[in-house]
């Protein structure tokens, strides 16, 4: 008995201890959930079974977790790491036009990975990696980015670099959810909050710091 609703724009803090519900509820919005369809769920404007494919969903969404991080290939370079994101691929199996290469670059260049951009992923600094990650979600423009406890394993150097990085690219009007539990080391722009326990709601509403976080 779960509504909830996101709004364009919109920058949701999604809290709840293990076992709360957060990740079945997010396998139900990015399309690999099977009861999706079962579920009265409207992502994009339209509700789901309506005709979409599940492609049709991935590319409006922009995803990152640590999970994909450890499973992503670390061969790759950092440049075919983001590139990849363009058709959400792992590893380096496409080609890109011109434009998608201009693409590629200023997303590098806002990352600050340019001089990084022919190293392997594998010897970068674990925050840089991360970092790189996170420009391949957005490289290909998404609407929506959920970040799924995106600075678990860095130190706070690394964390608050990170966040900071998703402070200055929030400003161009993307939706987020950002699943998280510290206070201390989560982003200033978010703006709105929903916490499960149990797989209940608990709290859905405005957020600010002064609401305690888990």
């Amino acid at each position: 008995d779960i509504t909830w609703r996101v709004r364009a724009g919109e920058k949701w803090l999604l809290q709840g201890h293990n076992g709360s519900g957060k990740s079945t509820l997010l396998s139900l919005l990015d399309g690999d959930h099977p009861q999706a369809y079962s579920s009265n769920i409207k992502l994009f404007g339209r509700p789901r079974g309506s005709g979409e494919s599940i492609w049709d969903i991935k590319e409006k969404i922009g995803i990152i977790s640590p999970e994909m991080h450890w499973y992503f290939d670390r061969n790759s370079t950092v440049y075919n790491c983001v590139a990849s994101g363009l058709k959400d691929t792992i590893g380096w199996f496409l080609d890109v036009s011109f434009e998608e290469q201009k693409q590629i670059e200023c997303v590098l260049k806002f990352f600050g990975l340019w001089n990084e951009r022919d190293k392997l992923l594998d010897i970068l600094p674990l925050g840089k990696q991360r970092l790189a990650m996170l420009a391949r979600t957005v490289v290909k423009n998404p609407q929506l980015l959920i970040l799924d406890e995106p600075c678990q394993g860095l130190d706070a150097l690394q964390t608050r670099f990170f966040n900071d990085i998703l402070d200055a690219l929030s400003v161009y009007g993307k939706t987020i959810i950002y699943v998280g539990h510290y206070e201390t080391q989560l982003p200033k722009c978010l703006d709105h909050k929903l916490e499960l326990d149990k797989g209940r709601v608990v709290y859905n509403g405005v957020y600010s710091p002064s609401i305690s976080a888990m």
